[in-house]
């Protein structure tokens, strides 16, 4: 079936200093027999008096195809985008394609834990219009622990190599489950 999130979040303050924050989130999953699809937005824009200090777009789609309950095939493309580099050492756009086999740990009701490896297509550009397309490498975990029927915890964590860069995302979130139709998700985004 079909699930997923999504956050909203504004600030702004007025008066000496003037600033505006905002941010939107959104998570869909869709499973179908051994097929399940995930695709992910995040947006992250902020001024301050009036100067853009943050415009950052991030989007993943995510496909498994299991082959059985250990073994599965993935592909996986990612996009991050920095619309306020402006120079060589900025990176504006950073963008991987790229797809492999995974494997199942750990496959309970209350815990899973699965580790996927591939590789693909990464390309890189800077803020001053460099850009590098290469063969990049990928290599993830995808952690969920159930505490009780209304909390899980979610680690998930993504290395990606090519010659031109290192990157590594981690996205350490725990769900509470409010009501049928809403929750609250604190997670804690780390990336190198």
């Amino acid at each position: 079936g079909m699930s997923g999130s999504a956050s909203l979040g504004y600030s702004g303050k007025t008066g000496n200093n003037e600033s505006q924050e905002f941010s939107a989130g959104a998570r869909l999953r869709f499973a179908q027999g051994p097929m399940v699809q995930s695709i992910g937005l995040a947006l992250d824009f902020a001024d301050v008096a009036g100067t853009k200090t943050k415009e950052d777009i991030f989007a993943v789609y995510d496909a498994n195809y299991y082959f059985n309950d250990k073994f599965y095939g993935f592909a996986l493309g990612r996009v991050e985008s920095d619309g306020l580099a402006a120079t060589a050492g900025d990176t504006q756009t950073d963008a991987f394609v790229g797809f492999g086999p995974g494997y199942r740990i750990v496959n309970t009701p209350d815990m899973t834990w699965r580790l996927q490896a591939g590789l693909g297509v990464s390309y890189l550009k800077d803020g001053a219009g460099n850009s590098e397309t290469e063969m990049g490498y990928i290599a993830s975990s995808r952690f969920f622990y159930q505490f009780t029927d209304n909390m899980f915890a979610t680690n998930d964590t993504d290395v990606l190599k090519s010659d031109s860069a290192l990157r590594v995302n981690n996205d350490l979130g725990l769900n509470i489950k409010m009501t049928d139709a809403f929750s609250t998700r604190v997670s804690y985004l780390t990336e190198y």
